[in-house]
């Protein structure tokens, strides 16, 4: 299955989820050395891109997402606008969602655990508070199967706080209009009237019930037959055991009447029921749903293997670790445009230095140094013994064309063992050598003094 298109640092997939305002898409994000992962990306409706009410919502649930702390709170952790693509983007979470097993009627104790999560959740959101610790009110009144996912691990987690209400969001509820799904309606969302977190906890015991029933609580017919339901008391499960007591109760019309916090409800459910551990779960989920966890696990291996997508005809960039790759080529164009500078400089000073004829060079030889001539340590027993090399007098002097050659030869430092040679004066050949064995006198005192034609 190929990727659709890449937006900002992501690979979007083929979705494996749609609402009336989004789809929710496989994702593969792309990070420096090779760093992959698979997230999952909710990606607004190409005709809702462009409307602010819509893109609004959006960047409010992603802003409500991040103030909460739960790990039953499926976590918003990044949001990417990228010329009309907006994408909110979430942790993967290998499971199904719960309204893709409400028939597959699980054990009360593994019910219970699927909803104390749920409520786990919930109270994280009810306690949401602003960088300034304020409380944000928040109320989820979207509870619903299709916002509850439960994972592979044996984990249940509520998404999506699209509709969500809170202090000081940018898009609040016009008068007449509801938000939420009409089936899983508290009595006062029903009836238009204001909302709290008892609304949230009216719908999560309905979750319950229908888990325990293994049919829905309330008829799938109309609108005006659920309207029927806004202030009439919701029918007693005698099946539920103990949890009756308790249904009966978080069910109640008015919200004075039940629970006043999810971790009050979640105390009176356990009580009356202890909820399966995460393994037996997982368990149930794995054979309630396997043909909905292989379809899942497809997309995601799909997107995993598939290969980085070209650039949109629309316009949507590629992801910044891509855009960035050329990079690497560029600065390596720069360092081999700086070596071949420096190779032609090179060649150049080796043209420069062939330039001269080599019989030019041949016509005039180097001077050559004759060895020094040290004296006997038997008629110099002191350490000052005379050096006079010899220079040949038919010696021609050098000419400008090997002038710097002879220099260069001149100034080579002997080795480390030869002995240092002191300037000689030009002497003829045909010149008597003046006695200089010894080359000093002594006076009667006995100090020495070299004799001026022997240095």
């Amino acid at each position: 299955m190929a990727l659709a298109r890449t937006v900002g640092r992501y690979e979007i997939s083929e979705p494996f989820a749609a609402g009336g305002m989004a789809t929710v898409h496989a994702a593969r994000l792309h990070g420096p050395g090779g760093f992959r992962r698979v997230v999952a990306a909710k990606r607004l409706h190409a005709d809702l891109a462009h409307d602010p009410a819509f893109v609004a919502t959006l960047l409010d649930e992603a802003r409500l997402s991040a103030r909460i702390r739960s790990v039953h709170v499926v976590p918003v952790t990044d949001v990417v606008r990228d010329g009309a693509e907006l994408l909110l983007v979430m942790d993967y979470i290998d499971g199904v969602p719960l309204s893709a097993v409400m028939d597959a009627r699980p054990s009360p104790a593994v019910a219970v655990a699927i909803v104390r999560d749920v409520l786990a959740g919930l109270g994280a959101a009810h306690e949401a508070r602003t960088e300034n610790g304020e409380r944000l009110a928040l109320v989820h009144r979207d509870v619903s199967p299709q916002n509850v996912i439960v994972g592979s691990d044996g984990l249940a987690r509520l998404l999506d706080f699209g509709v969500a209400f809170a202090l000081g969001r940018s898009q609040s509820t016009r008068d007449g209009q509801r938000k939420g799904k009409l089936a899983y309606m508290s009595p006062e969302q029903l009836a238009d009237d204001d909302v709290d977190l008892r609304t949230d906890l009216h719908a999560a015991a309905m979750l319950l019930w229908e888990l325990l029933a293994g049919r829905p609580l309330r008829p799938r017919t109309s609108s005006a037959s659920w309207m029927q339901w806004a202030h009439s008391p919701s029918p007693r499960l005698p099946e539920a055991g103990a949890l009756a007591d308790v249904l009966d109760r978080a069910l109640a019309v008015a919200p004075s009447a039940r629970f006043a916090s999810a971790g009050e409800m979640t105390r009176a459910i356990v009580e009356a029921q202890a909820p399966a551990a995460a393994a037996e779960v997982a368990t149930w989920i794995a054979g309630a749903a396997p043909a909905v966890l292989a379809e899942r696990r497809a997309i995601v291996a799909a997107a995993e293997q598939a290969p980085t997508p070209a650039p949109a005809a629309d316009g949507t960039t590629l992801s910044r670790t891509t855009a960035e790759a050329p990079a690497a080529p560029r600065t390596g164009r720069r360092r081999l445009a700086l070596a071949l500078v420096t190779l032609a400089a090179l060649a150049g000073g080796f043209a420069l230095g062939r330039a001269t004829p080599p019989a030019a060079v041949e016509a005039a030889p180097l001077p050559r140094l004759a060895p020094s001539v040290a004296a006997p340590a038997t008629t110099a027993p002191d350490s000052h013994a005379a050096e006079t090399p010899a220079v040949p007098s038919a010696q021609p002097a050098p000419s400008a064309a090997n002038t710097s050659s002879a220099v260069a030869a001149r100034t080579v430092a002997p080795g480390p063992t030869a002995p240092r040679a002191r300037a000689a004066r030009p002497a003829s050949s045909s010149a008597p050598r003046p006695a200089c064995d010894p080359p000093y006198v002594l006076d009667a005192r006995g100090v020495r003094t070299y004799r001026e034609e022997c240095l």
